[in-house]
Order: structure tokens, then sequence, then C-alpha cells
């Protein structure tokens, strides 16, 4: 019994795998709505949003500036949902995946004072 469990949930995460390869923004969605509810966090925002959010900071990483393409935009939380942000659009800038993968659990002023002091 506990191979058949092995096996199905083998298959499953493959499948989970190769369409979130094929769907990229939705299982983004699905990921950033599933951490919202672990943390508790309040807001939403509408993908219309994101896109005149990110036209307003003309495609470049919020925090090193640098153009963006779309394999790499991820959105930022400037103060992290573990840290009590939220999700609302205000909150939210769009960032490299560098910088994003840098910055982790920081508020935006920790993550620029280490990003100075560098």
């Amino acid at each position: 019994m506990e191979e058949r469990r092995e096996k199905y949930l083998f298959y499953r995460r493959a499948w989970y795998l190769k369409q979130a390869k094929i769907f990229p923004e939705i299982f983004r969605r699905y990921n950033l709505e599933r951490r919202r509810r672990i943390a508790n966090a309040k807001g939403d925002f509408s993908l219309e949003g994101w896109a005149q959010k990110l036209a307003y900071y003309g495609s470049r990483c919020f925090y090193c500036k640098n153009f963006l393409q779309n394999c790499e935009i991820t959105k930022d939380h400037r103060i992290p949902l573990s840290r009590g942000g939220t999700n609302w659009l205000s909150n939210l800038v769009p960032a490299c995946l560098a910088c994003n993968d840098s910055k982790g659990t920081k508020t935006y002023h920790e993550y620029v004072k280490n990003r100075v002091a560098v």
C-alpha cells in the first residue's frame, strides 16, 4: 500500500512540475495565494493592477534597476508576508530573481542598508 502511495505522489509531482512549466503565471499566482493564506495576510491585487505597476517602474528591478525579462520578473513584498506585510499592490514591487532571492525575509530598509554596506 505504501509503495502505491509513493508511486502516486511521484507521478503527481511530475505532472505538477510539467504544468508549472507550461503555465508559470498561474502557478506563481497559486503559490503566492497559498503563502498569503498561511501568513494570514490581508489584501489582494489584480493582474491588470500588477501590469500597471510593472509599467510604472518601466519593467526594471526595483532594487538594482536592471531591465527585466518576462522569465525573471518576480513580485517582491517590500515588507515580507512572514514579517506582517500585506498582499496589497502597494506592498509589491517588481524585482529580478537574484535581488528577490538575496532579499529573502528582510524588509526593504534592511536590504538596502546591507546592499550599500557591502
